[in-house]
């Protein structure tokens, strides 16, 4: 996507998070976050991509922000690229705590 068209600016992080698909959870890693959605890297075969994983699919991600919250993000999949043996995934977020905002503000700020 653009960076003109997106509405909330990118920050980059690395956050282990687990995306829990279809009741199984996966290992993953958060490279960027905004108000508005996620960046989240995985590994295609642990997914099970393209059999098992697709543009607006919903999904649930949880991980410990720095802060110590433990929070879980109900997200939808916008985007999927394969590259380098690496699932990129671009979610927008559904349902987020309070928590996660905060961290987002705090992180804005530095």
């Amino acid at each position: 996507m653009d960076i003109e068209k997106r509405l909330h600016p990118r920050i980059n992080v690395d956050i282990r998070c687990e995306i829990i698909f279809k009741d199984k959870i996966y290992d993953s890693l958060i490279h960027n976050v905004s108000m508005g959605g996620l960046y989240i890297e995985s590994t295609p075969d642990l997914i099970g991509y393209p059999a098992g994983l697709s543009s607006n699919d919903n999904i649930q991600v949880t991980c410990v922000l720095p802060s110590g919250d433990n929070i879980m993000l109900k997200c939808q999949i916008k985007w999927i690229l394969i590259h380098d043996k690496q699932l990129n995934i671009g979610v927008e977020l559904i349902e987020s705590p309070s928590a996660f905002f905060d961290f987002v503000k705090e992180m804005e700020l530095t």
